[in-house]
């Protein structure tokens, strides 16, 4: 505290204890009101003497000392200054890479001039369930996406052309080789019964088990491999077929898509464990985050 605010406190001390010890006793006091006043001018007599005697040094220890202080606080301001510029370049890297990650080519050995199981099995989750509507458009279904964010069992809700509720509940798992088993059929089943629509469709690029063709059995639900997929596109009309081809191969379509905001992401790499995963390109605002050889099972 400043020099000038201790001298302060010893003036305003003193200033109190004079009018404590100038209290005066009424006439025939009680022996309390006697006691009581006796009391607050002993105590107006122990601060007019202490005040002082405490304040007056630590103000003189204040006034030697007050370079210390501003020092300590400049440097102290110039503290954040490199944390907060270590975001800023973390963002510009990122920002980078996501713009060398949205204008990659297409994998070696694909073939993005015609509809093959190669390509299909090479579009990342985000980009197949934009492929799976654009089919069902074809077939003249309104279609409507699920918001960013967990899906909750559910990708594309398909509507009549005059109707106000979901007919279809279409679930799209971009896997690869890996099959699909009991548990999102299951998964997809238990939307339909909540929200009481009795038809779904389960899209993957990949198969499924055959638990899960088995519990499917029955339940109206239609399961749609890669090869069924893949017959079912090459079925449309040729125009239809060169448009839909058209939008799943435009830009990066093999680089996986934030689950949560459903920009690219980009690689980087653990600094602990040196392990490589998808990072979000909007970090540290968006903090989601795939592992290496999990990205297709993101949705």
């Amino acid at each position: 505290m400043p020099w000038r605010r201790w001298v302060a406190v010893a003036v305003f001390a003193v200033l109190i204890a004079q009018g404590m010890i100038r209290t005066k006793f009424p006439e025939a006091p009680s022996i309390a009101t006697a006691i009581s006043i006796s009391l607050l001018q002993w105590l107006g007599y122990v601060i007019a003497l202490v005040g002082p005697l405490l304040c007056v040094p630590l103000a003189i220890l204040s006034a030697r000392q007050r370079p210390r202080p501003a020092r300590a606080q400049a440097a102290r301001r110039q503290e954040p200054i490199p944390r907060r510029a270590e975001p800023a370049k973390a963002a510009r890297d990122l920002y980078q890479e996501w713009k060398k990650a949205a204008a990659r080519p297409a994998p070696a050995g694909v073939d993005t001039s015609r509809w093959n199981l190669a390509l299909l099995r090479a579009l990342e989750w985000r980009r197949l369930e934009e492929l799976a509507a654009a089919y069902f458009r074809t077939l003249r279904f309104r279609v409507k996406e699920g918001p960013p964010g967990p899906d909750g069992g559910v990708d594309l809700r398909l509507y009549g052309s005059d109707s106000g509720n979901a007919g279809v509940l279409v679930q799209c798992k971009a896997w690869g080789s890996w099959k699909v088993g009991v548990k999102e059929i299951r998964e997809l089943f238990g939307v339909m019964a909540g929200e009481g629509v009795s038809e779904g469709i389960f899209v993957t690029t990949s198969s499924f088990t055959d638990e899960a063709a088995e519990w499917a059995r029955g339940k109206n639900i239609t399961l749609i491999d890669g090869d069924d997929f893949l017959r079912k596109l090459r079925d449309l009309p040729a125009q239809d077929q060169a448009h839909i081809l058209k939008l799943a191969t435009s830009g990066d379509f093999t680089t996986p898509s934030c689950p949560s905001c459903r920009t690219k992401m980009v690689r980087r790499m653990a600094q602990g464990t040196g392990e490589s995963f998808w990072g979000c390109s909007r970090f540290p605002k968006c903090h989601s985050k795939i592992r290496i050889g999990r990205a297709q099972a993101a949705a």
